[in-house]
């Protein structure tokens, strides 16, 4: 958990947002999940 923080704070140092772009990688990678379950399910 430190070392999370430590990313956090060296991220903000630099201007960015590190917690916004990994909810954002990971409602990508969630959506890309999702699509591989639909074609699972469509899949006769």
């Amino acid at each position: 958990m430190w070392k999370l923080k430590a990313m956090v704070d060296e991220a903000a140092a630099q201007g960015k947002d590190l917690v916004r772009d990994i909810v954002a990688r990971l409602k990508v990678d969630i959506m890309v999940a999702r699509n591989r379950l639909h074609a699972i399910e469509w899949t006769p």
